[in-house]
């Protein structure tokens, strides 16, 4: 009994630790859906996608230093202030919102092992959709050891699929403005695949059953 209970624990820790899910990550919807953050500015602040997926989100200014991630609402997504805050944790410059010239974004991941990333989509100055544009940003990927990949220019219209077996376990993603004309954008969403749940969940569910086994074990010297 205590064999096939020690094999049904393990078979179950590692399933979990395998276990996939595709997770849409809808910045919009997480400004503006029901229950929504709101506009903010969110550098540094952590957000999770799905149950399982923790993103980071930092910014920068290669020209001043100074920059604030931010989030802008009425159908925008994530882009950069560069102003500074107010107090209210708003861009003090309101056109100041999104991510142009000298800015960039990155989001970090931790809690999942993201094998691929697809389907970005951006939004322009005006919040209009930039599927059809032909202006281009910079996109580039550290992988979780190390290793990174790009930059590399892309246009708005393309859609961005890193394969798992060129890179497996991204760490993190920076978007940059890559075009001559510096047009402006917010990163709206995308598209993750997780391969691996948090493994605190795994450690959890071997734990609960070995002590489960425990007690069995002492019930039956106290028989």
């Amino acid at each position: 009994m205590k064999k096939f209970l020690l094999a049904a624990v393990s078979t179950a820790a590692l399933t979990s630790a395998a276990s996939a899910a595709t997770i849409d990550i809808d910045f919009i919807d997480l400004i503006d859906g029901v229950g929504g953050v709101g506009e903010m500015g969110v550098d540094g602040q952590t957000f999770t996608f799905g149950g399982v997926l923790d993103i980071t989100i930092t910014s920068n200014n290669s020209s001043t230093g100074m920059s604030d991630a931010y989030f802008d609402g009425g159908g925008a997504g994530l882009g950069v202030c560069s102003d500074g805050l107010s107090q209210s944790s708003q861009c003090l410059t309101p056109s100041d919102d999104n991510v142009t010239a000298f800015e960039s974004v990155t989001l970090t991941f931790s809690g999942a092992v993201v094998d691929i990333l697809s389907n970005f989509t951006f939004r322009g100055a005006n919040h209009g959709d930039l599927s059809a544009s032909n202006d281009t940003y910079l996109a580039s990927a550290v992988a979780g050891n190390g290793d990174t990949g790009g930059p590399t220019s892309l246009m708005f219209s393309e859609k961005l699929f890193l394969d798992a077996s060129a890179v497996v376990g991204f760490a993190s993603f920076t978007f940059a403005y890559g075009g001559i004309s510096e047009n402006e954008f917010y990163l709206s969403g995308f598209t993750a695949d997780v391969s691996q749940v948090p493994l605190p969940a795994s450690i959890l569910l071997l734990g609960g059953a070995i002590g489960g086994m425990g007690a069995m074990r002492r019930r039956r010297k106290a028989a």
